[in-house]
């Protein structure tokens, strides 16, 4: 009796080990032990940092509407679309589809008013992003390699 429960109680605690692994390998897997940008910054900085981390997300979660209509300016949602020859929705659907979404990492963030600008890596693709704040939200307003 005495080695049924303590076998017992051995594959519990296996079991349950092996439950944690699999839950933490889940999550390293799929980022979520990732700080993200917006916990680095403070301020106004942290907010548009936040943006980033949004069309991190966006991009991950095919939320591509969501991308072009709140987090894109319109001005930059009409410049890819126009460039693309298709909706900005389309044109990012089409882009990401298939394609994993490279993690963007924040390397220098400055803020001038109702202007921001980003140094962004994305993988090892270096960008400069352009924020405009509009009725009080950033928003990407250009992105340039």
């Amino acid at each position: 009796m005495y080695w049924t429960r303590t076998y017992s109680a051995g594959s519990r605690t296996s079991g349950n080990l092996l439950t944690s692994i699999a839950i933490v390998v889940v999550l390293a897997a799929t980022g979520s032990f990732d700080r993200g940008n917006a916990a680095r910054f403070s301020g106004e900085r942290r907010q548009v940092a936040q943006v980033v981390d949004d069309v991190e997300s966006g991009l991950s979660d095919s939320d591509d509407a969501r991308v072009c209509h709140e987090l894109f300016s319109e001005r930059w949602a009409a410049l890819v679309s126009q460039g693309a020859g298709k909706s900005c929705v389309a044109f990012v659907n089409d882009v990401e589809s298939g394609r994993r979404q490279a993690h963007l990492q924040v390397r220098s963030l400055a803020i001038a008013g109702d202007t921001a600008t980003a140094r962004i890596d994305e993988g090892r693709t270096h960008e400069t992003w352009r924020f405009v704040r509009v009725g009080g939200r950033w928003r990407v307003d250009e992105i340039r390699k």
